[in-house]
């Protein structure tokens, strides 16, 4: 703020800064609607597979303590996750969410939309753009990209040469968002070319959630199926199993 208050562009980027944080709460709001479904059909199951045996004679304390006992330590290993979240080192994210299958990639197109957003932003100060790239590298959680980005700033600032070169020298960004970078030196379109890159990233990262939020679902019904027809196979054999008892006897 102090710097874009000495530019002269302070009431644009307030404006920006308020976009950032609207694209936040909209990326944030569709994380939690994509995990609602999933949350809702899991506790239902919970309150309906333990129900066959309450039927058949099972005491109500039994009922509440099957039904009720998965959700609460459900709850109790997302709270500790996210909680270890918020504390992890970039290092620990990177190791833990990168290989993971579209988890890790949802990651990642986080992590550039973050970096691209910020950077479209202090394009409108009075910052360089070594310093620019410097100060946006902060805005990511990983430290692979993090440290990268910064290293390729801090290597073109020493050297006095263009930043985009470098950065596709650590390969951490797609060749096609690279050489956009490096054209948009050239021509002195940056900030309409970070912005581009940084929608591009918010778009492709929204499609994969929403594909996500589409397969969690049917995943947690296959495992309540397998579940439910699991327990009925052990109802009915110890139906069968009292049947021969009272037979046999």
């Amino acid at each position: 703020l102090f710097r874009s208050e000495r530019s002269g562009a302070l009431a644009e980027v307030l404006r920006e800064l308020a976009d950032v944080a609207e694209e936040t709460r909209a990326l944030r709001g569709q994380i939690l609607a994509g995990l609602a479904l999933p949350a809702f059909n899991l506790l239902s199951a919970c309150f309906i597979v333990p129900l066959p045996a309450l039927v058949l004679g099972g005491s109500t304390a039994r009922y509440l303590l099957s039904a009720l006992s998965p959700p609460l330590v459900l709850a109790a290993i997302g709270l500790g996750l996210a909680r270890l979240g918020r504390r992890a080192s970039g290092a620990a994210l990177d190791r833990w969410l990168r290989p993971l299958p579209v988890v890790g990639r949802i990651w990642h197109e986080l992590e550039c939309w973050r970096f691209f957003r910020t950077l479209a932003l202090l394009t409108r100060t009075s910052l360089g753009l070594v310093d620019s790239v410097t100060f946006a590298a902060g805005a990511c959680r990983g430290s692979k990209l993090r440290e990268g980005l910064a290293a390729a700033a801090a290597e073109a600032g020493a050297r006095g040469t263009p930043v985009g070169p470098l950065v596709a020298r650590t390969h951490l960004l797609p060749p096609d968002v690279t050489a956009e970078w490096r054209m948009a030196e050239q021509t002195g379109r940056l900030e309409e070319t970070f912005r581009r890159i940084s929608a591009h990233y918010r778009e492709s990262c929204q499609t994969r959630l929403r594909s996500l939020a589409g397969w969690v679902p049917r995943l947690v019904y296959f495992v309540v199926l397998i579940y439910m027809a699991l327990q009925v196979l052990r109802l009915a054999g110890a139906y069968l199993g009292a049947a021969d008892r009272i037979l046999g006897g």
